[in-house]
């Protein structure tokens, strides 16, 4: 008799959740910096920046204040003057970067940005709002705030860091109008020369502290060391003063100092002045040797400069 004999063996597996420990890489920290201001309106919403990490677990992000914070971030010419500015997680600028809670050497008092990687690069963008608009001189602004990259068990061992440069070019910028000088006016034949006749104004807006000067040059008809309006072949010499004695001829000397491409052609001082940001009004007088001269209307163009480092 035949016997088949079958045996089975059980195999238990024990399956039990396995342990990977959260990893994150901070990969770059780049900045293009707030770029170039004329220092007349503040600058908002600038992209700035942008961070790069790849984690595979949750993370916290978080800025710093800067080399320069006091109670505000602050970028610093090295000079002493500080220009306040915001760092961004949004370009509306709804929500700060900070480092709340990561236990940084130079906190800020916003919370870091918090997600959950996807153990892919993730680029996050930093944007930024400088506060340019104010008494700040023309010149290279910066601040260097710290990274901090955190992820579980946010432990010591747990945190990755870098820095982020931040950068501002505070440059110098001029606007002018003449608009407002509107010349000698009408004078009956015969009348007495003219002397210290109101002019109008020359209105120039500059940077914050920037030094300018603006200069008149000789005009069109000059002759004689002096200017002349013209009727044909009639010619009526005239003065240019910048103040309402008449003791300080308006000339363009000293512009070719600043602007080398500049040609003087009239021997008296510009007149200077330093940017507040605001316009400032530069008031013309005027004379003119008008008796014994014909009827008529007698004109000449003056160019007007303002020029600065």
């Amino acid at each position: 008799m035949a016997l088949i004999r079958i045996i089975l063996t059980l195999f238990f597996l024990s399956i039990s959740a396995v342990h990977a420990d959260a990893s994150c890489t901070l990969l770059t920290a780049n900045s293009s910096g707030f770029g170039d201001s004329d220092g007349r309106t503040n600058m908002d919403g600038i992209q700035v920046g942008t961070l790069q990490s790849e984690c595979d677990s949750n993370f916290l992000l978080g800025l710093g204040g800067g080399q320069n914070f006091s109670g505000l971030r602050r970028l610093s010419d090295g000079a002493g003057h500080f220009i306040p500015y915001y760092l961004w997680k949004d370009n509306g600028a709804a929500s700060e970067w900070g480092d709340n809670g990561l236990n940084s050497a130079a906190p800020y008092p916003a919370d870091p940005l918090s997600g959950t990687g996807t153990g892919s690069p993730t680029v996050f963008p930093v944007f930024g709002t400088a506060h340019t608009a104010g008494a700040f001189p023309p010149g290279f602004y910066s601040d260097s705030v710290h990274v901090i990259l955190a992820f579980p068990p946010y432990g010591s061992g747990d945190i990755l860091e870098t820095d982020l440069f931040i950068a501002l070019n505070l440059t110098g910028n001029c606007t002018l109008d003449v608009s407002g000088v509107t010349g000698f006016g009408e004078w009956p034949a015969g009348s007495s020369n003219l002397q210290g006749i109101a002019l109008g104004a020359v209105t120039v807006n500059c940077t914050p502290g920037l030094n300018f000067s603006v200069g008149m040059n000789a005009g069109m008809n000059f002759q004689g060391g002096i200017r002349n309006m013209s009727k044909g072949t009639d010619f009526i010499p005239y003065l240019l003063w910048a103040d309402a004695g008449r003791s300080l001829p308006w000339g363009d000397s000293g512009l070719s100092l600043i602007e080398p491409l500049y040609a003087e052609t009239y021997p008296a001082p510009a007149q200077t002045g330093t940017g507040t940001g605001s316009a400032q009004s530069f008031f013309v007088w005027g004379d003119a040797m008008i008796n014994g001269f014909p009827a008529g209307t007698y004109s000449d163009t003056v160019g007007v400069s303002v020029v600065w480092p």
